[in-house]
């Protein structure tokens, strides 16, 4: 049975790293730099915005930023920062920062 989730979880897995949303997040966090949700959204929307948007229409996609945080989180590849602290994504509420987790190499 595992033999048939793989390949459905490989789709799923290239399917997020395809969203734009998902693409922005790890832009936004590329480095090192602890990033809010909101900074990230509003990045995301000032790259697609039109002539005659709200200035807020940052706000449109801030729900989307966050799931794909949650998700990003619970794979590894981001860490949710509170006050500093790494936290676990089931805490994620109030103000926070994501950024892509420290790797060290053995090279």
């Amino acid at each position: 049975m595992s033999d048939d989730r793989a390949p459905m979880q490989a789709d799923t897995e290239l399917a997020n790293v395809n969203d734009p949303i998902v693409q922005e997040i790890l832009a936004a966090t590329a480095g090192g730099a602890a990033v809010a949700p909101d900074a990230i959204a509003r990045r995301f929307a000032d790259r697609r915005r039109k002539p005659g948007d709200a200035p807020d229409i940052w706000r449109k996609y801030l729900n989307a930023v966050r799931q794909q945080i949650t998700n990003l989180a619970r794979k590894g590849s981001l860490e949710i920062l509170r006050k500093g602290e790494v936290i676990d994504p089931s805490e994620m509420k109030g103000l926070i920062k994501v950024r892509q987790p420290f790797t060290t190499s053995g090279n």
